[in-house]
């Protein structure tokens, strides 16, 4: 089953952030990262936990404040909003309409 995962931390170094971004594709996890620090994650195997984000961040951020949490699941298409890039080149919500909303 699907799970949904809220990834925020304290700012780290492009260098961090490269390696999560590289451990998220290790794991084929669809993830969302348009605003600094903070992570939309969806696991489509549902195998992952709120503590395994904690634990990378661990090792990619070290020493950063973090904090993950796990959506409940069900239908969350029109439980967010937000504010950016809406272009067909370069659209914010693209990914967000399209995998973090659906089930």
């Amino acid at each position: 089953m699907k799970k949904r995962f809220v990834v925020c931390h304290s700012a780290g170094t492009t260098a961090q952030d490269q390696a999560f971004k590289d451990w998220l594709n290790s794991k084929s996890l669809g993830w969302w990262h348009w605003i600094s620090g903070s992570w939309l994650v969806v696991d489509h195997f549902g195998i992952l936990s709120a503590m395994d984000f904690r634990d990378a961040l661990g090792q990619t951020h070290p020493g950063i404040r973090s904090l993950v949490v796990e959506l409940p699941p069900g239908d969350v298409s029109h439980k967010w909003a937000g504010f950016g890039p809406n272009t067909p080149q370069n659209s914010m919500a693209n990914w967000l309409n399209e995998t973090w909303s659906t089930d």
